[in-house]
């Protein structure tokens, strides 16, 4: 039987508080849903636009993980390890950009394979803009102070906003 959380703030019991992923009735209840994959999840999950079980999880062990049923099981995606942060292209989902503190990566071809990109050291956010399909921009940390850049090519190259 599933640990079962039943107020909002929720604090699941157990060590793996991350494995906590929430049930259909939204943030009411939540269930422990992987006991293997996901122990160290990290930044945004990212959901499907037009297939809701279909999502994407940063995992700073596993490099980003994916599932296809909501979450009930997760895959990694044999990106680069220590992934904070992940995006999918919204115009072309197969293209999407893993940013880790030490790596970046993309992929074409829905995480398949996975071509290194020069992110700046410390990028721990990263997403791509909806209007077109190829602005990505990131957040850096670079000496104690937060910086963005944005790439015009979907994060094979990168330029400092400011």
């Amino acid at each position: 039987m599933p640990n079962i959380c039943t107020q909002w703030p929720c604090s699941p019991p157990g060590p793996h508080k991350p494995d906590y992923l929430p049930s259909p009735t939204g943030v009411k209840t939540w269930r422990v849903s992987n006991a293997n994959v996901g122990h160290s999840f990290m930044g945004t999950i990212l959901a499907g636009s037009t297939n809701l079980n279909r999502i994407l999880v940063p995992d700073m062990a596993d490099g980003l993980t994916s599932s296809s049923n909501g979450g009930r099981s997760l895959t990694p995606l044999r990106s680069p390890p220590g992934v904070t942060a992940a995006a999918w292209n919204p115009v072309n989902v197969r293209e999407m950009i893993a940013v880790g503190l030490n790596d970046a990566a993309q992929s074409t071809n829905g995480g398949i394979s996975w071509q290194n990109i020069a992110a700046s050291h410390g990028t721990s956010a990263t997403t791509i803009a909806a209007a077109d399909g190829h602005a990505a921009y990131a957040g850096v940390l670079q000496g104690g102070q937060a910086r963005t850049y944005r790439s015009p090519d979907v994060g094979a190259t990168w330029q400092p906003t400011s």
